[in-house]
């Protein structure tokens, strides 16, 4: 982004575990929707309040919630339901699955649904999600709460006293707030004489 480097990793890490709302936007088809985010009563509410996220850590940090197409779920509207409706805008076959996108208050939410669910336009629907699939994100669109960057790497040594190659491969996460390094770690995954 901008020339930058935002995140190193294998394409599932990254998909998984994706830096900034940037990097998050990259892998996917449909690519992850990416709401806003408010603070209401212990818990978090997107898109106008149409998803609900309760025991998900939300704080004032918290500006953006991303939420994978696949990982939410459609069901028909009942009074009481949690979260506001929201209404079916297009319905669209693919064969093995439907992407569904429907208007949830200020934010346009695409789903991605098994088969050929009996949903048409204009349908009012609750949406929900499990909060373990969301990724938060702060104001300046970096993930929050976990690692942001990930990389595994390889990398061939020669051992002093003996001069035999090692080899060794090792992961190292690191973790950005504001766009400066918070934390690194390191790990030893392999070590191997060769």
């Amino acid at each position: 982004e901008d020339g930058r480097i935002r995140q190193i990793g294998t394409p599932l890490e990254i998909y998984d575990c994706p830096a900034s709302t940037y990097v998050a936007r990259l892998l996917g088809s449909p690519m992850m929707n990416i709401l806003p985010a408010e603070m209401k009563g212990g818990s978090i509410r997107a898109a106008g309040g149409a998803i609900e996220l309760t025991g998900l850590p939300g704080d004032s940090d918290t500006s953006e919630v991303g939420i994978r197409p696949e990982d939410i779920r459609l069901a028909p509207w009942v009074e009481g339901a949690s979260g506001t409706a929201a209404r079916v805008t297009e319905v669209e076959p693919l064969g093995g699955y439907t992407v569904v996108t429907v208007d949830a208050g200020p934010s346009q939410v695409r789903t991605l649904v098994r088969g050929q669910p009996e949903i048409r336009p204009d349908a009012i629907v609750a949406l929900s999600c499990e909060t373990a699939r969301v990724h938060r994100f702060d104001r300046e669109s970096i993930m929050l709460g976990a690692d942001s960057a990930a990389s595994m790497l390889r990398y061939s040594l020669t051992a002093l006293d003996s001069n035999k190659p090692i080899s060794l491969r090792i992961a190292h996460f690191a973790q950005f707030r504001a766009g400066k390094l918070t934390s690194f770690r390191v790990l030893v995954d392999s070590f191997d004489l060769v």
